[in-house]
């Protein structure tokens, strides 16, 4: 998934500092592989401004091999759809949609889908009767996804808890926000069905909550296209091996820096809070050891260390490297 920057001049920095649209790319060959890291380099490196993004250009030049869909919500397409309901028009809102879809489609002729979502977000059914218009009126194919924010069901609980910190909120101000209907910046928070879903969870879904937006003929064909593009790729082989330098003793002294960090925090030593500290701990290590990322993680602590050596040349403190 990609973050497509703005093109035109914001007035506001703060307001292009949150923009970016998301757009989804899938690599259905090995030169689309090697454009999809190419584009994942260049939005780390080059077009990195609060986070990662591509533009068109960029798209353009590495569009070979990848298949694109309309995305989510808050995909170009959405946010075109969404601006066109806040003027109150349904007609608007479709007709900036499919503004915004003829262009992806003029970017990616024969490589542009259109994706549709079963989400409990508020707004998902009208946007994917609009999705389902879309693909109707250009005779474009349609995906079906779960939009995947963790692995299981009760996951949930865990992410609410995360934003909850990242926001700087307690649980009861999430509940009562959550009651009032106020947590529009927050899409994980109003939609607690973002898990990786089986096919007959897909199937339940549809049946219970989308059987009056997606015909069961375009559900099916849906998920069959789903399955295709999967197929496109079949008997691609990929070198997952880890591209990093291998230190010496890896393993063994990222044990040893472990155990002297644990010290150094003045964690406690014995007792049942120590064993619990010491069971995450090791067990963090050996799945560390189990992927062969002790040298990685070596190797990141070499950077930091020399960062915060060097910090005071730059009027920085030490300690303001993390």
């Amino acid at each position: 998934a990609c973050s497509i920057a703005q093109l035109t001049p914001l007035k506001d920095l703060k307001e292009f500092k949150k923009w970016g649209a998301h757009l989804l790319a899938i690599a259905y060959n090995y030169t689309g592989y090697q454009n999809l890291v190419q584009l994942s380099s260049w939005a780390f490196t080059s077009g990195f401004y609060a986070r990662p993004r591509v533009n068109y250009e960029k798209l353009m030049e590495h569009r070979e091999g990848l298949i694109f869909t309309s995305c989510c919500y808050n995909s170009e397409v959405g946010r075109a759809f969404e601006a066109g309901m806040v003027s109150g028009s349904k007609e608007a809102a479709y007709e900036a949609g499919y503004k915004m879809i003829e262009r992806y489609m003029e970017m990616f002729p024969g490589h542009y889908y259109l994706e549709l979502m079963l989400l409990d977000f508020a707004k998902q059914k009208p946007y994917d009767a609009f999705i389902i218009a879309a693909a109707d009126k250009y005779k474009l194919p349609l995906i079906i996804t779960n939009d995947c924010h963790y692995c299981q069901k009760e996951d949930s609980h865990y992410q609410r808890i995360m934003l909850m910190v990242q926001t700087g909120r307690t649980l009861e101000e999430i509940q009562n926000a959550l009651a009032a209907e106020s947590m529009a910046d927050f899409f994980e928070l109003q939609d607690a069905n973002l898990w990786q879903k089986s096919e007959e969870e897909l199937n339940e879904k549809w049946q219970s909550d989308y059987s009056d937006i997606i015909p069961l003929e375009l559900f099916e064909e849906a998920k069959l296209n789903t399955v295709r593009i999967c197929e496109k790729a079949r008997g691609v082989k990929l070198d997952r091996s880890i591209k990093l330098p291998v230190l010496p003793n890896a393993d063994a002294e990222l044990k040893r820096l472990s155990l002297d960090g644990y010290k150094w925090r003045h964690l406690p030593r014995t007792g049942q809070l120590a064993r619990k500290y010491l069971y995450r701990l090791q067990e963090e290590y050996e799945l560390i050891c189990r992927k062969d990322f002790s040298s990685y993680f070596l190797i990141q602590k070499m950077m930091t260390d020399e960062a915060r050596r060097v910090a005071p040349d730059y009027g920085f403190s030490p300690s303001d490297v993390v």
